[in-house]
């Protein structure tokens, strides 16, 4: 159980610095040239053109993880601290609204779950009396 919170935890991570990135991306205050650099990693990973193919089971997404992780320790460095800050908190801030909604979802999909399964019920209870059943 452990591991599967940790491994919850890692990807609330990850999601939360790609946003921060992206955010970044969008900020006055980022210069031009890092703004380029925050797309060249994006770019290689969307692109069907890789140094060793994706088909090559591991060691095909090892590439891309490693343009991923270089990216992530440059850009870090020059991006303003301050700017990355922000960011992070404008990520955080879009993470808890997503946690939320989601619940929302949930709660409401329960909801519709319940009506249908009630009307369902009661379609067959009605379906029963009227053969007697």
């Amino acid at each position: 159980m452990k591991l599967i919170e940790k491994t919850k935890n890692d990807i609330n991570k990850v999601l939360t610095e790609f946003i921060a990135f992206w955010s970044a991306l969008r900020d006055r205050r980022v210069p031009w040239h890092t703004k380029i650099i925050i797309l060249i990693p994006l770019g290689y990973i969307i692109s069907p053109i890789d140094l060793i193919p994706d088909a090559i089971i591991f060691v095909g997404q090892l590439d891309d993880l490693l343009v991923i992780r270089i990216s992530y320790v440059v850009l870090k460095k020059m991006i303003p601290a301050e700017v990355l800050e922000d960011c992070r908190v404008t990520a955080q801030t879009f993470m808890n609204e997503r946690k939320q909604r989601k619940l929302k979802f949930i709660f409401i999909v329960s909801i519709l779950w319940i009506v249908v399964i009630t009307f369902l019920a009661l379609y067959i209870v009605k379906k029963m009396r009227r053969h007697g059943l």
